[in-house]
């Protein structure tokens, strides 16, 4: 596989979302059907995708003109924090989220000192790929959706 990433425009709306609805689902495997479909309308939805591409910087990994994958940047109290970033089962193991997670890291406005992000607790996978990438836990909360795993708050220290 050889990577690209590009920033996404709203053109890519529905690539963005198409990529997110087919991955999201793995959610349920240690959080249930009911959070994965709370999560599909609440983060992958028509609305929210384009709010994320408009508001945030999203990016797309494109691997021989297919969309592969997809990671969103926003800020959290002033502090960069990568919303999401989910890959495709078949680009997965092969670089590209290291791939979106380096462009988003190039891409921090100068003097970023630390990239925050939230995974949800028992997505093991999302676990081991951010503790290899340098990440560290900072601290498990309560779900903000109100329901559903806690959330583990990392960060990478720039």
């Amino acid at each position: 596989m050889s990577i690209a990433v590009r920033r996404a425009t709203l053109d890519d709306l529905e690539t963005v979302r198409s990529i997110g609805t087919a991955t999201y689902p793995m959610h349920g495997t240690f959080a249930g059907s009911d959070y994965v479909e709370a999560g599909l309308w609440k983060w992958w939805s028509i609305d929210a995708v384009r709010r994320s591409i408009v508001s945030s910087t999203t990016y797309l990994a494109i691997d021989q003109d297919a969309a592969v994958g997809t990671a969103t940047v926003g800020t959290l109290d002033g502090e960069p924090i990568l919303w999401k970033l989910y890959v495709l089962p078949i680009a997965q193991g092969v670089g590209t989220g290291s791939a979106l997670l380096s462009a988003a890291i190039a891409d921090l406005p100068a003097g970023s000192r630390r990239l925050l992000l939230e995974h949800a607790e028992g997505n093991d996978q999302a676990a081991t790929f951010y503790l290899y990438k340098g990440f560290t836990e900072l601290e498990r909360t309560e779900p903000h959706s109100g329901a559903g795993p806690r959330d583990v708050w990392m960060a990478l220290e720039l």
